[in-house]
């Protein structure tokens, strides 16, 4: 495992440089070099803060450096993660290339994590699999290079996770410990979602794994500690929704529900419109919306003027991973776990309000390379997967072909 990670981490370093040269320091954004692109926007008003703030934590010149730019963090109670992190690395580093290369050490963490939760779900030989599918795979490469926060929310997500399950394993009361430490973090990063991901780890201390018990223990104290967590996480929802926290975050994500899901379901010419779930009568899209939104980043265009572009362009990893998830219904080891229920719940609702935006469920791909490497250790599923892997990439080339002749 150890020389998989120095080598991933080596390789992305390698890249990251070579970007770095080819563009005399330039690297810009992954879809662009304009200012309204987030990660663009992270870099220059992190840049601006290293110039200006008089102290390391000036709030003053955090709220200016990105309001300059059309981002009013500063004015809102929400604590920002990420907009800080950034700002606070570049000011001690005073280079914004340093910003990447933690993005980099994120990635390869998620990877470690990722190896340690699928040896514990499903064995060594699986974790061995995942870890070199995540490490190497060139949309994970490339898109930790940039300053998106997804790659950082991935880790978190992983990490939670991770010791929610070693804690069901082991009963050990400090693995819930470091889970709420790491949803506190979360929540600066996704005020809104950790609701939905704290309702996931309260179905899975209570039943989800209730199929898997010979595996995973279930002692008095640990039951004891169970409904202490339940009794915390029932007592901060009503605390979290009176704040003016909520207020901010709920107003927001009511403007990007409007943005992201009655606008594109909206358009009649969009081609995520046909996938788009915007109400009811779309249940029934749910396996298509699935399928494309696991094979993406895809370039829907004849054209590359980025390097996302670029990378949807050549991502065909993607088909395997759409192709060998759903092949994956199929094997009722991976089926009859509780936790790839909650997986597939919270990939759903990410579908639903950002199908189509490919960073935004970015965090979630983990999780579904590891399902995609339990699904291929098995005994000819190898070849049912490049069976099916064919025919998907044979449906695409017909899209491309009617699109575009």
């Amino acid at each position: 495992m150890r020389s998989i990670l120095i080598t991933s981490f080596s390789l992305k370093i390698v890249v990251l440089f070579s970007i770095f040269f080819l563009k005399n320091g330039e690297i810009s954004g992954y879809h662009g070099s304009e200012v309204t692109k987030d990660d663009v926007r992270y870099e220059e008003a992190a840049l601006f803060y290293s110039q200006n703030a008089t102290s390391v934590i000036d709030t003053e010149v955090f709220t200016i450096a990105y309001e300059q730019y059309g981002d009013r963090t500063g004015h809102s109670s929400q604590i920002s993660v990420w907009h800080w992190l950034v700002c606070l690395t570049t000011y001690f580093f005073n280079y914004s290339i340093f910003l990447r290369i933690f993005n980099v050490g994120f990635s390869v963490l998620t990877a470690y994590y990722l190896y340690r939760l699928a040896f514990i779900i499903f064995g060594k030989k699986t974790a061995k699999y995942a870890l070199i599918f995540y490490s190497f795979n060139p949309y994970f490469i490339v898109f930790s290079l940039y300053l998106y926060k997804d790659q950082f929310v991935a880790l978190l997500l992983t990490q939670i996770f991770y010791f929610l399950l070693k804690y069901l394993k082991e009963g050990r009361v400090k693995n819930l410990g470091y889970l709420i430490v790491l949803l506190a973090i979360f929540s600066g990063l996704r005020s809104g979602f950790v609701l939905v991901v704290m309702v996931a780890i309260i179905v899975l201390l209570y039943f989800g794994e209730s199929s898997s018990r010979s595996q995973f223990s279930n002692t008095v104290r640990q039951i004891e500690t169970k409904w202490a967590f339940l009794f915390l996480t029932i007592l901060a929802v009503p605390i979290y929704f009176g704040t003016s926290y909520f207020i901010d975050n709920f107003w927001l994500g009511q403007r990007k529900f409007e943005v992201y899901v009655t606008g594109r379901g909206q358009s009649n010419t969009s081609t995520i419109s046909n996938f788009q779930i915007a109400k009811l009568t779309d249940f029934y899209r749910i396996p298509f919306a699935f399928i494309f939104g696991l094979l993406q980043p895809i370039n829907l265009t004849a054209s590359v003027n980025s390097v996302g572009g670029f990378v949807g362009s050549i991502n065909l990893f993607g088909i395997f991973l759409a192709s060998g998830n759903v092949l994956a219904f199929s094997d009722r080891r991976i089926r009859s776990i509780g936790f790839t229920w909650v997986i597939n719940s919270l990939f759903l609702i990410t579908l639903i309000s950002s199908l189509g935006i490919s960073r935004h469920y970015y965090f979630m791909l983990p999780f579904y390379v590891m399902f995609l490497a339990a699904f291929i250790v098995r005994k000819g599923n190898l070849e049912r997967l490049i069976k099916a892997s064919l025919a998907l990439g044979l449906l695409i080339i017909g899209y491309y072909l009617l699109k575009f002749s």
